[in-house]
């Protein structure tokens, strides 16, 4: 999805922040969309289908609240929506965090140069990271041959160090590749035997790390 900015004021949206602050920050907005991914996929490129009240931080450091955005995790896009029309604000997000209908705080993240947003499911010396993608299907039925597609998103879990987030795997052999087989966590492995394909397991696992 391209973005075009342009510096005329209808394409830049003013948040205000706290009257401490004293000042008003601007994310440019992208172009706006009118269309998406693929409109002959059934289901949905969204990781969430509704807006989420975020707050956001820019890629020069500035936090700005009650933004209403939404991830495209098949584009691995940001939209926002202003006055009832959406834009691309990928470029202007680089990290955004939303309180869920359970009351459960997710943030994402995306390092330079990276397009992707990982979520913070555990923060440490040894971080648990998670992306979500998603893929199209398609499935043809074998009368008809007529072909239907449709989005699955995936998810995996990954090792972040503070520098480089190194996929995990589903086996032992795999999990303890992404800790360069230290003698440490392989103790604490085979103490706790974390289910490596549970995300409450990892969880666990990665709090007691030191």
């Amino acid at each position: 999805m391209k973005i075009v900015y342009i510096a005329i004021s209808l394409f830049l949206f003013t948040f205000s922040i706290s009257k401490a602050q004293q000042a008003s920050l601007t994310i440019g907005l992208g172009k706006p969309l009118t269309s998406h991914s693929a409109t002959d996929a059934a289901g949905s490129p969204y990781l969430t289908n509704n807006f989420q009240n975020s707050e956001v931080t820019t890629p020069g450091g500035h936090t700005l609240p009650n933004v209403p955005l939404r991830y495209n995790v098949y584009d691995q896009t940001i939209e926002c929506m202003i006055n009832n029309q959406v834009y691309d604000v990928t470029d202007s997000v680089m990290r955004f965090s939303y309180t869920d209908s359970v009351m459960q705080v997710n943030i994402f993240f995306k390092q330079i140069g990276k397009t992707i947003y990982y979520k913070l499911l555990v923060k440490g010396n040894y971080s648990l990271l998670k992306i979500h993608q998603a893929e199209i299907a398609s499935d043809e039925d074998w009368y008809t041959k007529k072909v239907t597609k449709k989005y699955v998103i995936k998810s995996g879990y990954l090792l972040f160090d503070g520098s480089k987030a190194i996929p995990i795997g589903t086996s032992k052999k795999s999990f303890m590749a992404a800790f360069n087989n230290s003698p440490v966590i392989n103790e604490q492995f085979d103490k706790n035997t974390p289910d490596l394909k549970n995300e409450s397991s990892l969880i666990d696992f990665f709090k007691e790390l030191k």
